[in-house]
Parts: structure tokens; C-alpha cells; sequence
């Protein structure tokens, strides 16, 4: 349910994650903006608006058995809304953390974040020429006080199918 100025929305979407609800109340907010100055917006349209809408690779799940989870959270907002998302939206006996992350990113900080929510971290590379090395990322996952188990893969497919197996 959101609150709006002009009314109240009982709404339904795709997309999961606590923060969507948010991201939904500021869209809300901006209809209404639109809707006072004059632009004529249906209560129709806002409600197929947010049931169509789709953010893909944000908490995204892409598989079941185990329930995999794709999330290209690059900056530091992105990975603490992320591990934010893992603890309050998910139960789950063990987290298995697959990866990778560009080279100009704050790698060091993003790591201590998104990894305190891990019991395995799998570091891997995607095919971007931007992609830090799987060898100096589990360094840096080291080095970030991770103190359980560590794997590196060179691609994300190995990542990914190693990732199943355990």
C-alpha cells in the first residue's frame, strides 16, 4: 500500500526486494507531481505501470534449487541495498556469494560490505576487459576480514555451475 497526496495505491509488482516498495512511493510521488501540474494520467495506467515493470538484474531471480540471485550492484549504495535486501527478504541456511567486480570500482569497501551476509564466496571475472582479476579479488575478499571459505573461477559460468554443486 503507498500513500500518495491524492490518494492511496494498492499496488502489485514483479520485482522483489524491500527497497522496491521505495523506489515505488517516489514514482507514486512523481505521477502525482505530473497529475497536479496537468498531466492527465489514469489510475489505470499507474496500476499496469507497476505491475509491468521489470528491473532486470536487480534481485533478480534466475533459478531455483538453489534459488539464484543476480544483482549488478556496482557502487556502494547499490551493495549495502543489496546485503540490506539479502538479510530482510531472504531465509536461507547458507549464502553462497558469487562475485565479480570491475577493476575502477571501490573493490575494498564493497567486499567488507557484501560479504559479512556470505558463509562461501566464489570470485570470479565477467568477460567486460574492466573485470579485476579472480586472483586479486580473492585476495582483496581476504584482506576484507573474510575468514570462511574462498573459491576462484576465471569465468562466471564455472562460478555459477561450481556454485550449484556445493
Amino acid at each position: 500500500l503507498i500513500h500518495g497526496v491524492l490518494k492511496d495505491y494498492n499496488l502489485k509488482i514483479q520485482m522483489i526486494g524491500t527497497f522496491q516498495g521505495e523506489n515505488l512511493a517516489v514514482a507514486i510521488a512523481t505521477v502525482e507531481a505530473l497529475q497536479r501540474n496537468g498531466v492527465f494520467i489514469t489510475d489505470e495506467s499507474i496500476i499496469k505501470g507497476a505491475e509491468c515493470t521489470k528491473h532486470i538484474g536487480r534481485m533478480e531471480i534466475f533459478g531455483f534449487n538453489p534459488v539464484l540471485l543476480l544483482d549488478g550492484a556496482h557502487n556502494i549504495a547499490a551493495i549495502s541495498t543489496l546485503k540490506d535486501g539479502i538479510k530482510k527478504d531472504f531465509v536461507f541456511r547458507k549464502l553462497i556469494l558469487v562475485i565479480g567486480i570491475l577493476s575502477d570500482k571501490n573493490i575494498d569497501e564493497m567486499l567488507e560490505i557484501i560479504t559479512s551476509v556470505a558463509d562461501l564466496v566464489i570470485v570470479t571475472k565477467s568477460s567486460n576487459e574492466r573485470a579485476c582479476n579472480p586472483v586479486v579479488l580473492k585476495d582483496k575478499v581476504l584482506k576484507a576480514g573474510f575468514k570462511k571459505e574462498i573459491i576462484a573461477k576465471e569465468n562466471l559460468n564455472d562460478a555459477i555451475a561450481y556454485a550449484k554443486s556445493v
